[in-house]
C-alpha cells in the first residue's frame, strides 16, 4: 500500500479487489509506517531497504522515475520503468492511481496532457512538457511543429529533465527547428 507500506499488491486490480472487500482498508493508516511487510517476507516489495525519496506507487522498490518510466496523462502519477513494462505485459487497462483508462486515442492523451499542464506545477510537469514536445516533434496527436516542440523541450529541460535535454541536443544536431550547430548539440547531450 502506498499509504502505509505494510501491505503489497501484485497489481492494481489486486489492490482494488482487496480494498473493495474491506481487507487492508480497515487498518490502513493505523499501523504506522515502518516500511516492513505485514507478512514478514524479507526482500519483498515494500521491505526495509534504503528509504526512497519518491517510491514507485506500485512496487515501492524503485524511485518512480527509474528507467523508462511511465506517467498517467490524467493524474500525472509516475511509476518506474519495471512497473510500466509489467503493466504493458499484463495488459493493465488503467492507471493504478486514478483508474483513468490507458486505452484512449493519441488525441485524447494530448488533451489530457494539456489539462495536466494547466494544473499547478508538480513533479509531473517536466515529464508532461517533454511528452507534449514529443507530440509536436513527431506530429502524432498534434500538427507537426518543430518550433513548438523545441519550446516544450526547453521548458522541461530548464527543470533538469534529461530526456528533454537530449531532445534539444538532437534538434541542434539535426537542425530541426533551429540552425544546425554541433557545438550546441554537444552542450545539450
Amino acid at each position: 500500500c502506498g499509504r502505509c507500506r505494510l501491505a503489497c499488491y501484485c497489481s492494481a486490480e489486486c489492490q482494488k479487489l482487496h480494498w473493495k472487500s474491506g481487507g487492508h482498508k480497515k487498518v490502513c493508516g493505523k499501523e504506522g509506517s515502518s516500511g516492513d511487510r505485514s507478512d514478514g517476507v524479507p526482500g519483498a516489495s515494500g521491505g526495509g531497504g534504503a528509504a526512497l525519496k519518491h517510491p514507485c506507487p506500485i512496487c515501492l522498490d524503485n524511485e518512480d522515475d527509474a528507467g523508462d518510466r511511465g506517467m498517467c496523462c490524467t493524474c500525472g502519477q509516475t511509476f518506474c520503468g519495471s512497473c510500466k513494462e509489467s503493466m504493458q505485459e499484463r495488459d493493465i487497462p488503467s492507471c493504478p492511481t486514478c483508474r483513468a483508462s490507458f486505452d484512449v486515442s493519441v488525441e485524447e492523451d494530448v488533451r489530457r496532457l494539456r489539462q495536466l499542464l494547466a494544473r499547478p506545477p508538480g513533479r509531473h510537469t517536466p515529464v508532461a512538457q517533454c511528452s507534449l514536445g514529443e507530440t509536436y516533434s513527431l506530429g502524432i496527436g498534434a500538427v507537426k511543429d518543430a518550433a513548438e516542440a523545441l519550446r516544450w523541450f526547453h521548458l522541461a529541460a530548464a527543470q533538469g529533465y534529461a530526456r528533454a535535454q537530449f531532445h534539444i541536443g538532437t534538434c541542434y544536431h539535426e537542425g530541426t527547428g533551429v540552425l544546425q550547430d554541433s557545438a550546441e548539440a554537444a552542450r545539450w547531450y
